[in-house]
């Protein structure tokens, strides 16, 4: 490889590092389209650091290979980075939210667009939130084995979150609300991770969060390939289809 391949990989991998996702219209990408050096080189990198390197139709992804890679988000990490999630159960309740809002965009292909134009409301996930959580808590209740099984502590994520009030704005514009402790205001910080990975829109104004095709792409290439997560969707529909019935 010559300098100048080794130079535009090791500018497009240290750019991926910090921002995990990047379009194809970015000029190192382009580079990396167009040179099968470039390609090798960043590849070498991110096979080092225990990273994967995901090609979708519109963006390239960086992302960890594995639990054991060094670059696997951590709670300590986390902690440092977000404030909110203070203690371990914040992160653990922060995980779950991520899931179910994955889940509401992911489980019909058909409304992909219209979800990447409306997206989700902070009232609607709030709901299939406090209705996955009740069905999961009174599950543990009838099954001793459901905490361990599905390694979800329910006994303390149920409380933290039944403990917030869930209040509303009297203004469309009030973004008050997801500044302060209640339910809606830690839907907002557990959502962080992933507007600062560009891969959704947090529209405050509105009270809604808009999925970009970036994380459609991620989870057609990293999450649906994952047992876990096809596991985790089946148990969070019990949840949200919990009453309807």
């Amino acid at each position: 490889m010559n300098n100048k391949s080794m130079q535009e990989a090791s500018e497009l991998f240290f750019a991926l590092l910090e921002q995990q996702v990047l379009p194809f219209t970015n000029d190192l990408v382009n580079n990396y389209n167009k040179n099968q050096e470039v390609r090798q080189g960043v590849k070498a990198m991110a096979d080092a650091a225990g990273l994967m390197v995901m090609i979708g139709h519109q963006n390239i992804h960086l992302v960890a290979s594995g639990i054991d890679s060094k670059f696997a988000t951590s709670y300590t990490h986390m902690k440092s980075k977000y404030t909110g999630l203070k203690l371990k159960k914040y992160f653990y309740l922060a995980n779950i939210i991520i899931s179910i809002f994955i889940y509401l965009i992911d489980r019909d292909n058909n409304m992909r667009i219209q979800r990447e134009e409306e997206g989700i409301t902070y009232f609607k996930l709030e709901s299939e939130i406090s209705k996955t959580l009740d069905h999961w808590y009174k599950q543990s209740k009838i099954n001793e084995e459901f905490s361990k099984k599905w390694q979800i502590d329910i006994e303390e994520i149920y409380p933290l979150w039944n403990n917030w009030p869930l209040k509303r704005g009297n203004e469309q514009d009030d973004i008050s609300l997801l500044k302060k402790e209640n339910k809606l205001g830690f839907i907002h910080e557990a959502i962080k991770p992933l507007k600062d990975q560009n891969l959704i829109i947090d529209h405050m104004v509105e009270y809604r969060i808009i999925p970009k095709e970036a994380l459609y792409e991620r989870i057609d290439l990293l999450y649906h390939r994952r047992d876990r997560f096809k596991e985790i969707k089946n148990l969070i529909e019990e949840g949200v289809n919990y009453g309807e019935n």
